[in-house]
């Protein structure tokens, strides 16, 4: 993953001008806005740089183009519930299933429009992203969360008559799918930019789990 993340994460460069941090994060967050908003091909790093309140010559300095940009953009809008699964393998003694759901409700309620975007992206081979996206998933958070979840079975904290590979996709369904239909659930809230309803949910998502797996 290590490779992976060198490959797409565009790095800085030296001598980075002034406000450099505020600049770079002010792009990623407005390069999700756009391409959330519209489609990849359609999104021009023209308009992302105007909706940042900078200019072109700042997603060259910081990304080099826009296809870096977009995967930039996707790594580190995931990274920190990615982080999380690898700091939680490094520390099996102290993994907990109620908590790694409520990390992933964490990150997405900041971002509640990604995961629409995510899923747009995987239902479309033509997308740019798709290549990416198979690879952290399928050699990343996947494999990750379902070491996390034999551990917890051999402590007794799963039940060992459950099917791993099928509790792990039901598991993230409940954690993925409320923010593919938010609108249908009444979580969409543009007055709410803590994501409350989305972590009330997530707890209560964490609580039902937790007493669905128990050791009979």
């Amino acid at each position: 993953m290590a490779a992976l993340k060198e490959q797409y994460v565009a790095k800085r460069k030296p001598g980075r001008p002034e406000g450099a941090s505020d600049t770079r994060d002010m792009l990623l967050q407005s390069a999700r806005h756009c391409f959330v908003s519209e489609e990849y091909r359609k999104v021009t790093t023209r308009a992302i740089a105007e909706h940042a309140g900078t200019n072109l010559a700042m997603i060259h300095y910081y990304f080099g183009n826009k296809e870096n940009l977009y995967l930039t953009m996707l790594s580190e809008t995931l990274k920190p519930f990615d982080d999380d699964l690898s700091r939680r393998l490094a520390q099996p003694e102290k993994n907990n299933l109620a908590d790694v759901i409520m990390a992933f409700y964490k990150t997405m309620a900041r971002f509640p429009e990604f995961p629409p975007l995510l899923m747009r992206i995987m239902q479309n081979e033509s997308e740019v992203g798709q290549s990416y996206l198979n690879t952290f998933l399928r050699e990343g958070i996947l494999p990750r969360f379902q070491r996390m979840l034999a551990d917890l079975q051999r402590r007794e904290q799963i039940d060992p008559a459950l099917d791993l590979a099928k509790l792990q996709v039901v598991l993230l369904s409940l954690m993925v799918h409320p923010f593919t239909m938010p609108n249908y659930f009444g979580l969409h809230d543009d007055n709410d930019p803590k994501g409350k309803d989305f972590m009330a949910l997530g707890e209560f998502v964490a609580s039902f789990a937790l007493r669905a797996v128990a050791v009979k």
